[in-house]
C-alpha cells in the first residue's frame, strides 16, 4: 500500500517538474528603472505548451519565460487553460523587447504572436506593462539572452 501511494505521489510530482525550471530571476530595464521578476523558465515543448495553464494566479513580480530557441520552434501562445489575464512581452535573442500584448484574455484560443524577430515570450500578470512603463526597446536581462549580470 505504501509503495502504491509513493508511486502515485511521485507520478504527480514528476510532470510538474518537467513543466519548467525552478524559479529564476530576470531583470527588465526600462529607461533608468530596473524591475526584478521571479520566473519559471520553459525550455521544452511540453513546458511551453503547458505554459501557465492550471495556475490560479501570478503575483506582481512573477512570470513565465518561454525560450523558443530551446523549445525548438516558435509556437503562437494562447490563453487556453489560463484562468487570469496576462501581459506578454516578446523578446529578441539579445534581450530587446520587440513587441507587447497587454491584457490577453483568460481562456482565449486566439493565437498571440507579434513575430518581429522574437525568440522568447515573457508572460506576466495583466496590468504590469502599464504599471511599470514597459515598452518595446526595453531590455530583459537573463541567462537565456546571454546578458545576465
Amino acid at each position: 500500500m505504501k509503495r502504491t501511494l509513493f508511486a502515485i505521489a511521485f507520478s504527480l510530482v514528476l510532470p510538474a517538474a518537467a513543466i519548467a525550471q525552478p524559479a529564476e530571476t530576470l531583470t527588465i530595464v526600462s529607461g533608468d528603472k530596473s524591475h526584478t521578476v521571479k520566473v519559471d523558465v520553459a525550455e521544452t515543448k511540453p513546458a511551453a505548451e503547458a505554459g501557465l495553464a492550471g495556475r490560479t494566479a501570478l503575483g506582481a513580480g512573477e512570470g513565465l519565460l518561454i525560450d523558443y530557441r530551446k523549445v525548438g520552434e516558435n509556437m503562437s501562445p494562447t490563453m487556453k487553460g489560463v484562468g487570469f489575464d496576462l501581459d506578454l512581452l516578446f523578446v529578441a535573442p539579445e534581450g530587446t523587447i520587440v513587441g507587447v500584448i497587454q491584457h490577453a484574455r483568460a481562456g482565449s484560443l486566439r493565437p498571440l504572436w507579434v513575430g518581429l524577430g522574437s525568440s522568447a515570450v515573457l508572460e506576466i500578470p495583466a496590468g504590469q506593462v502599464a504599471a511599470l512603463g514597459i515598452k518595446p526597446g526595453d531590455k530583459v536581462r537573463h541567462r537565456a539572452f546571454g546578458n545576465a549580470g
